[in-house]
């Protein structure tokens, strides 16, 4: 029912040590900078980290079949990943690098120029 839909945080724990593959997905596009939040708080209620991170990105690839190109980094393969600066299920951390498809992005924007002037300016 909706009204026990996420009703229990462990939900992802439960599944995965019952052997099943678990996708975790934030269900839009729109709200896919949360997914890194939503698969933090699914390890905290006891997903092991390495299943986290499989649920979104080998079970993905291997569920909508596209292992042959996507999920892992391998010679041939599409190279899409994030460099964080740590964990990239805490909070605290952020991208350092993100390459899609082996072309790696920009990730300077107007609000970090602006944060590294005036931290410079105020001897930051």
């Amino acid at each position: 029912s909706f009204e026990s839909r996420n009703m229990r945080g462990d939900n992802a724990a439960i599944l995965s040590e019952a052997g099943v593959r678990v996708l975790i997905s934030s269900q839009s596009t729109h709200n896919v900078s949360s997914l890194r939040f939503l698969v933090g708080n699914a390890i905290r209620a006891g997903l092991k980290w390495s299943e986290g991170l499989r649920s979104v990105t080998l079970n993905p690839a291997d569920v909508f079949q596209r292992n042959s190109s996507y999920g892992r980094l391998e010679r041939g393969k599409k190279a899409s990943f994030v460099v964080w600066t740590g964990d990239p299920f805490e909070p605290a951390n952020w991208a350092e690098t993100v390459v899609i498809r082996g072309v790696i992005q920009e990730t300077q924007n107007r609000q970090t120029r602006l944060r590294d002037k005036y931290k410079k300016q105020l001897g930051l």
